[in-house]
């Protein structure tokens, strides 16, 4: 008789709230359900804490701050809702109104009394004044200092790392935990009295996108730009147990990302800053658009235009000295790695290199007296001292001419960076089915659900919105589950009527 392998034993883990991500909107969950009084145990599928967050801009939409005041920045929640909703139909609106209203309060004030520092305040596509906040070191900075707190309040150690969650547990009608297994397939149960799902988005997981956005796909390559944790993984799990979907097609993409030569799937891109003097040009070398709109909103829209979905980027020696790569192989934190930069622009094949605009138009493939003669009219332009470019409208002031050899053309795609839709929730962050009943027990914050609700901005995402909306969602989202699982009601994270009455 042949002795049949024994069953993995599961190792249980318990406390009052579960939670599954270790994200902006997992981590701040946390720090919520802590300040309720309650305890929680976390897990995230990545070996180290942060998420996506950690390799992001860090910056948080946030209306009528202190800082704004003393920099002369007038603005106001009721202002940043029109910003967002005036010029579009999909925004969850009642969300809106929540965050906003609440975001200089729970957001500012409550980092700030944590002794967070803001670097800057930036006017983004879409803002009417300056309202992006961006924490001191950025995102890396921005997730450091909240892992601090949780290591300062002894919270480090409730995290299990390279855990990925797998399904989740039922008793009685209602979800009180999770099967997960780590990194060796060990199984794990984490359970509580209450779940929080927070495990990001699936911008990093091209058959996602291509099963819920067919139309954005359709238009020619799009890279994965997500980050590498962003797989689907909780849309996966939470449509499995009846949970609904929002405006899962909308997809915020960025237009200054070229295809990582360096990713043996040949999916992934990354994404090119600090080139604000460059100029785009179409395959037939000519410029289409003004490149100071390069957001999701307009820059997109310019981009997925062009025959297909492509353009190229053009800078000089000069301006390459310059470029930022958003990605931990080539920063670090703040820090522009020049070095792997460099060795970036001079190996990729999607980067082509000439010591004249006639050269590198051949390099790169378009014609070469047409991208000869629109790179002379635009360095003409800017010695005009023209304010502004007739073509585009663009504004000249302070931009650099194309003179410094070699020249270089990054070839730019379109890089599904973030979900603008997703698990649909309540106003208490509680994950609704189809009917718009809530799952008990069940509650979803952070990019799996759009940011906040769902789809809290359609499809007109403000700069900050993203990070603001999970470390927004997030606090709600904790603060009452803990009241589920025994704490005090949140009244500090409660939308008030009117909200109540637009999300009807």
């Amino acid at each position: 008789m042949i002795d049949q392998p024994s069953a993995p034993r599961t190792t249980v883990h318990r406390a009052d709230v579960v939670i599954v991500g270790a994200g902006a909107a997992g981590a701040m969950a946390a720090l919520a359900a802590n300040e309720q009084g309650v305890t929680f145990v976390g897990l995230d599928q990545l070996q180290e804490f942060g998420g996506t967050a950690i390799v992001s801009g860090g910056g948080m939409s946030i209306a009528g701050t202190r800082m704004q005041e003393e920099q002369g920045i007038q603005d106001a929640p009721d202002r940043a809702f029109h910003d967002m909703v005036d010029e579009q139909a999909e925004a969850d609106e009642a969300w809106v109104r929540f965050y906003y209203g609440h975001a200089s309060e729970q957001l500012f004030e409550y980092l700030t009394a944590q002794s967070m520092e803001y670097s800057a305040i930036t006017i983004n596509e879409g803002d009417s004044v300056p309202r992006r906040h961006v924490p001191k070191g950025v995102g890396l900075g921005l997730m450091t200092h909240v892992w601090e707190v949780h290591r300062q309040r002894g919270m480090q150690d409730c995290w299990h790392f390279g855990m990925t969650a797998r399904d989740l547990i039922w008793n009685h009608g209602r979800v009180v935990g999770v099967l997960a297994e780590d990194a060796e397939h060990q199984p794990h149960a984490f359970g509580g009295r209450a779940v929080i799902v927070a495990t990001g988005g699936f911008a990093g997981n091209l058959r996602m996108i291509s099963r819920f956005s067919p139309h954005l796909v359709a238009r020619g390559r799009v890279l994965a730009g997500g980050g590498v944790g962003a797989q689907g993984t909780g849309h996966e799990i939470l449509l499995r147990h009846g949970a609904s979907m929002s405006h899962a097609h909308n997809i915020h993409v960025y237009v200054y990302a070229t295809p990582d030569h360096e990713d043996p799937t040949g999916e992934r891109g990354l994404v090119c800053r600090g080139i604000e003097s460059s100029i785009w040009v179409n395959s037939a070398g000519r410029r289409f658009h003004d490149e100071s709109r390069n957001g999701g909103i307009y820059g997109a829209a310019a981009l997925l235009g062009q025959d297909s979905a492509m353009c190229w980027a053009i800078l000089d020696h000069d301006m390459a000295a310059h470029i930022d790569v958003s990605d931990p192989r080539y920063r670090r934190g703040p820090e522009a790695l020049r070095d792997r930069i460099w060795e970036l622009l001079e190996r990729s094949p999607y980067i082509a290199r000439g010591n004249s605009p006639r050269e590198l138009a051949q390099y790169a493939g378009f014609d070469s007296d047409a991208f000869d003669r629109t790179v002379s009219d635009w360095n003409a332009l800017l010695a005009s001292d023209a304010e502004h470019d007739p073509q585009t409208g663009r504004r000249l002031v302070g931009l650099k001419p194309l003179l410094t050899p070699p020249f270089f053309a990054l070839q730019f795609l379109p890089l599904a960076r973030k979900n603008q839709g997703g698990i649909r929730t309540d106003l208490q962050c509680r994950a609704l089915t189809e009917r718009g009943e809530r799952i008990p027990g069940l509650y979803a914050a952070g990019e799996l659900c759009g940011f906040a609700g769902g789809h809290i901005s359609g499809t007109r995402s403000l700069e900050g919105i993203m990070i603001g909306g999970s470390l927004f969602s997030g606090r709600v989202a904790g603060a009452w589950a803990a009241q589920e699982a025994g704490g005090a009601v949140p009244t500090h994270l409660t939308a008030q009527t009117d909200e109540v009455l637009a999300a009807r």
